[in-house]
């Protein structure tokens, strides 16, 4: 009989660790003796593919898989998932694969074939353990105190060590703590340390002091950073040049109170003029400083629904570097000549004085620009003069913004939940979609152009700096997109250039009703942007050069470029020092550090806005709700709810009428064959809301 490759590999992975020997790979296929020359050909073709290795002669194993470093999240259901370093999709770990990690562990693991086929990981070892606490309801017995359901993981009983904080009063209270022996070391139990009593479970307000707690954010800032907060508000301005006549504006949100950016528009011998002033927070800020060392600590500001951990304390974020208006303020301005069409030949920095003539919002920019609205309730005399401003602004940016498109950026458009909430900022009134209008993108094209000049002036003077990088998108992970695109009948043409698949793949669902599921598989696919101390280009906005320099009152990293700049303006070199291994060295530490903290920034924010969503359909139960399947797996049905941005599971146990079928990438009915996989749109009811497990119970319909 004839071998096939299949029955080969099919071995092979059920040895994956093991180096196999000829005589034992042609017994375990069970052939005849005149196979043997059949199974030796194959064995040369599957190495010559690289799907097999050959070693010590006759014996074969599977590829040596390459390790790679990530993140772990546990989910309500007791799996984990690993977020690569190096960005790109969340890889599953079955729960028989957790021992001895638990949340927030950074861990190496290698890539496995899973149940069904499915990808999945497994881990190798654990890298560098969490500082985050661990969770758990406080419980009381014969003088002890324990938690039995810290971490889906750890599999057994925490005693904690003996604290004046434990009373029998306090039994029954959520409990933060932090282990102070190994789990995979101890079967009875292990000890732990309790750092903070946080409240009756399951409640709203227990629950958000847990998501604050479980990321390690900062809270107060240290008494000798307020001390030297209050202090540099005396530093003398130095010399700069006096740009108070120029008719800046800033334009944020409406609950905003640190400006960090503000714009201007005129006219020099007939051509415009953009000006772009970004607060001056080195000015403030100096080097290795308390102020310095603990803005780096917090690396970027967090913004929650009802309130802002700042990066700087608030007398500076709010305060003295806020471009606040009709109050001098000092800047770094960019004047930029030509904005359509800019280079850094178009471009020069100021360090300058500046005078905001108006505190605009988004509300009211975006009102005066699609309705003719009034842009003041209460008009300033020089009203009508940055009204016509604003829409010559606007007439440029919408040039700035089709040119980037047509140079290849990426068009995604992905909402993001806008919370209204009560006096006590615990209870959601309202929830809408937050999504891009002409008053952002104008501030946002603005912003874009000015981070891409710097960059491009930085790098060709090789002044060191941290350079906003995201590297171009695997083809692979593309393809299996636009397989997904083509099952529901999307049809995008198959492309090998770099620049075409993502944006093919995005401009074939601008408008389609599942735009919003189908740009998140396209963003899933994609790597994650980064800091770095090389300028490696920007694939997502299609830029050779870009870095952040617009927010340094929220982002360490814009700080730091600020310094740089700086630096290179007041001297009279024309190269800097970029390259010398020092340097690069420090600047790559740099690039880590804050790159951590942005990813924990983000997760926050994120857990936050499930937490306030959650906390919103409390009042929903029993309600039908909308939505779109978007995954599927042996243990249910993920549905994202229309509108809301949540996602809840339809659990396996009650799709009784429904069986599981992997290879169809779904669920199909018993009786009417119905397939429901992902994509389908369908209505749902929310049965449950668990808090303290951020998780929706829904139920089909």
């Amino acid at each position: 009989m004839n071998v096939t490759d299949e029955q080969i590999l099919s071995l092979f992975r059920e040895h994956p660790d093991q180096s196999l020997h000829f005589a034992f790979i042609f017994k375990a296929l069970n052939l005849d003796r005149r196979a043997k020359g059949d199974l030796k050909q194959a064995l040369k073709q599957l190495v010559r593919a690289q799907r097999l290795e050959c070693s010590r002669g006759k014996h074969y194993r599977l590829p040596r898989r390459q390790s790679s470093l990530g993140t772990l999240t546990l989910t309500a259901s007791g799996v984990g998932f690993i977020t690569p370093d190096r960005g790109g999709s969340d890889v599953f770990v079955s729960p028989s694969a957790l021992v001895g990690v638990t949340e927030g562990d950074r861990v190496e693991y290698v890539h496995v074939q899973g149940r069904g086929g499915r990808p999945a990981a497994r881990i190798e070892r654990l890298v560098e353990r969490t500082a985050r606490p661990l969770f758990g309801v406080l419980q009381h017995w014969r003088g002890s105190y324990f938690v039995d359901d810290a971490e889906p993981s750890i599999r057994t009983r925490v005693w904690l060590e003996p604290d004046p904080r434990l009373t029998p009063q306090a039994a029954g209270q959520l409990a933060a703590l932090e282990l102070s022996s190994k789990p995979e070391t101890q079967r009875i139990g292990v000890l732990g340390r309790l750092q903070r009593l946080l409240g009756k479970p399951g409640s709203f307000a227990a629950e958000f002091e847990r998501m604050f707690h479980s990321f390690d954010l900062p809270g107060e800032f240290p008494a000798e950073v307020l001390a030297e907060a209050k202090r540099v508000e005396a530093l003398a301005p130095g010399d700069r040049s006096d740009l108070r006549h120029v008719p800046f504006v800033t334009i944020d949100g409406d609950n905003a109170r640190d400006f960090d950016d503000a714009v201007a528009l005129t006219e020099e011998q007939g051509e415009p003029v953009l000006w772009v002033a970004i607060a001056d927070v080195a000015h403030f800020v100096r080097e290795r400083s308390a102020l310095d060392e603990e803005a780096l600590a917090r690396g970027t500001s967090v913004y929650f629904p009802n309130r802002v951990i700042h990066m700087l304390p608030s007398t500076l974020s709010e305060g003295l570097c806020s471009l606040r208006p009709h109050e001098d303020r000092l800047a770094i301005v960019a004047r930029i000549r030509n904005p359509r069409s800019a280079t850094t030949d178009d471009v020069t920095f100021f360090e300058a004085s500046i005078h905001s003539r108006a505190r605009l919002t988004y509300t009211q920019v975006y009102r005066f620009l699609e309705r003719r609205a009034p842009l003041f309730a209460e008009p300033p005399d020089d009203a009508a003069e940055l009204e016509t401003m604003i829409d010559e602004l606007f007439a440029l940016t919408r040039v700035l913004r089709e040119q980037r498109f047509d140079g290849g950026s990426l068009a995604l458009e992905i909402p993001e939940p806008d919370f209204e909430l009560d006096e006590s900022g615990e209870n959601v009134l309202r929830v809408t979609a937050r999504v891009a209008n002409d008053a952002t993108t104008l501030i946002e094209e603005l912003m874009l152009l000015a981070n891409r000049l710097v960059a491009d002036w930085m790098a060709a003077r090789e002044v060191p700096a941290l350079y906003r990088t995201h590297d171009p998108a695997d083809l692979g992970k593309l393809e299996a997109v636009r397989e997904l695109f083509g099952r529901l009948g999307i049809a995008v043409e198959a492309s090998d250039k770099l620049s075409d698949p993502a944006r093919k793949l995005l401009e074939v669902t601008i408008g389609h009703p599942l735009q919003n599921f189908l740009h998140k598989q396209v963003l899933c696919s994609l790597p994650q942007a980064e800091y770095r101390p090389t300028n490696d280009g920007h694939y997502g906005l299609h830029f050779d050069s870009y870095l952040h320099f617009t927010s340094p009152i929220r982002r360490y990293p814009d700080l730091f470029v600020h310094r740089q700049l700086k630096t290179a303006l007041r001297s009279k070199e024309t190269h800097f020092s970029a390259r010398h291994p020092t340097v690069r060295k420090r600047v790559t530490e740099l690039a880590e550090q804050t790159a951590a903290r942005e990813r924990i920034a983000k997760s926050a924010e994120r857990e936050s806005d499930t937490l306030f969503l959650l906390r919103y359909l409390e009042r929903h139960l029993g309600e039908a709700f909308p939505g779109t399947i978007t995954g599927v797996s042996e243990f249910g049905c993920f549905v994202e709810l229309d509108d809301l941005m949540v996602s809840g599971l339809v659990h396996y146990r009650d799709l009784a009428d429904f069986a599981y079928q992997p290879k169809a990438h779904g669920f199909r009915h018993l009786q009417s064959g119905e397939l429901l996989c992902v994509a389908d749109r369908i209505v749902v009811r929310l049965n449950r809301i668990d808090l303290r497990r951020r998780h929706l119970d829904l139920a089909f319909l």
